[in-house]
C-alpha cells in the first residue's frame, strides 16, 4: 500500500515513515524544500518525495496520487528560524 505523510521528515512523520517502510509499504514523503532530513531519505525505491509547503495544491495532488492513506503529521510545534 502507498501512504503519503505530510511532515514525513519530522519527529512523528519520520518514525511513521520508517515503520511503514519496515512493513513493506511505499511512502510518499511531503516536506519543506531544502530539508536535510529529506535528503537523507534518498536511495530507497519505495520512497517518493515532494518538497513544498501545504499550500502547493498541484504538488500535493501529485504526491497523493495512488495513495490509499494520508497521514497529516506536518505542523510547527515551536518556532525555529523563519519557519513560524
Amino acid at each position: 500500500m502507498k501512504v503519503a505523510i505530510t511532515g514525513g521528515t519530522g519527529f512523528a512523520g519520520g518514525h511513521l515513515a520508517k515503520q511503514l517502510l519496515a512493513e513493506g509499504h511505499n511512502v510518499a514523503v511531503v516536506s519543506r524544500p531544502a530539508n536535510p532530513r529529506a535528503e537523507a531519505m534518498n536511495g530507497s525505491p519505495r520512497i517518493t518525495r515532494a518538497s513544498c509547503d501545504l499550500s502547493a495544491k498541484n504538488i500535493l495532488a501529485a504526491a497523493f496520487a495512488g495513495c490509499k492513506a494520508i497521514a497529516h503529521c506536518a505542523g510547527i510545534n515551536r518556532g525555529l528560524d523563519n519557519q513560524t
